[in-house]
């Protein structure tokens, strides 16, 4: 077990050091394939799919493409804010780097509990190299045949003391105004100005949406997040646009937001322009493999476990085609996509006795 520890540690620092940045994918394949050969020396079963030139790893306790658990996490990071980021170092039971948290940590969980629980388990995990730009590549994993028969667990995100089991939906809508442009030194009324028509109309739109009071506040949400207009300080431009992003939580709700949008803004001078991103995930809290893992959590840490819900998205969303629970969960880890990233060690041991208590059925 510590000489197991030990190696998982060492791998997960050579990862990080691979520098897996989602855009490069050659880099992503040299993981994926040090991985492959990492675990088919433990004798596991290992295949590489390839997928838009991007080597996608799926390993497992058995030569089948459908085990009873399918565990996903990704090895792909964001960009370094500073270059040593990529040179990992331990310190006061944490290791920091890019990619530690998210989320070669949590693979490194799963990892440890494939190998000690195989030969007791039918068990299997996807690791892709995309998902921090889409994830594109996990649905053509689900249409070449991989799947789950009793569940899903997505180690990416953690939630201290949560079980994770619903996530909201993401909708991106732009927003155009058109206008008269020109010189700024001559065009007067606002009623002209493309600025002016925008304004009133995210206003409008902010002060009939309530936004969630905190977290657990299950309600959709609406933020701007990019302004755009004009090219010059003297000069009136002729379009102005706002980008809003909104997190949702009834599937099919997208209609029924964009016809509030309408109703809120009522101009037709706004050109509304839906972009959505993905539905929302929800499983059922009760489920008995979902109880299950929230037993297993709980015989590890001794202390009470919550499910919760996340405004953010994961690679669940596109498990979640499969007629099983989808369940999210995760090492303890701390500044995700920041210059000061790391995980928690010792939770990577813990997670992945959670994970092989729950593959073998032992809790």
């Amino acid at each position: 077990m510590e000489s197991l520890n030990t190696n998982c540690l060492n791998w997960l620092k050579e990862l990080v050091a691979m520098r897996p940045v989602s855009s490069d994918v050659a880099a992503c394949n040299r993981v994926s394939c040090r991985l492959r050969d990492i675990l088919a020396e433990q004798g596991l079963f290992t295949t590489l799919e390839e997928i838009s030139g991007r080597q996608i790893l799926y390993v497992s306790t058995g030569p089948a493409k459908t085990p009873d658990y399918l565990f996903s996490a990704h090895l792909d990071v964001v960009p370094a804010i500073r270059e040593e980021q990529f040179t990992p170092r331990e310190e006061n039971g944490r290791l920091y780097g890019r990619g530690a948290a998210d989320c070669l940590g949590n693979a490194m969980a799963i990892v440890s509990a494939l190998i000690r629980a195989n030969g007791k388990t039918s068990s299997g995990a996807i690791f892709n190299s995309d998902e921090e730009i889409g994830g594109a590549t996990v649905p053509v994993m689900l249409k070449r045949g991989y799947s789950a028969r009793k569940a899903v667990v997505v180690s990416d995100h953690h939630e201290d003391y949560g079980i994770t089991y619903r996530e909201k939906g993401i909708l991106n809508v732009k927003l155009t105004a058109h206008g008269k442009g020109g010189h700024a030194a001559y065009l007067a009324n606002p009623a002209d100005n493309p600025l002016d028509k925008l304004a009133k109309a995210y206003l409008a739109i902010r002060a009939g949406w309530t936004n969630p009071a905190d977290r657990d506040d299950w309600k959709d949400s609406l933020n701007g997040t990019m302004l755009s207009a004009g090219a010059a300080v003297n000069q009136v431009p002729e379009t102005a646009t706002v980008h809003l992003n909104i997190r949702y939580t009834t599937p099919g709700g997208v209609p029924a937001i964009l016809e509030k949008l309408k109703v809120l803004i009522a101009s037709d001078d706004i050109e509304i322009q839906p972009s959505p991103g993905c539905e929302p995930v929800t499983s059922r809290q009760d489920a008995p493999e979902m109880l299950r893992f929230k037993q297993c959590s709980e015989k590890v840490f001794n202390h009470p476990f919550r499910f919760t819900g996340m405004c953010g998205a994961t690679d669940a969303r596109h498990y979640s085609v499969l007629p099983v629970p989808i369940i999210i969960s995760g090492v303890k880890t701390s500044g995700s996509h920041s210059s000061s990233e790391y995980v928690e060690v010792e939770s990577i041991w813990q997670y992945a006795e959670i994970y092989r208590l729950f593959m073998t059925g032992e809790a």
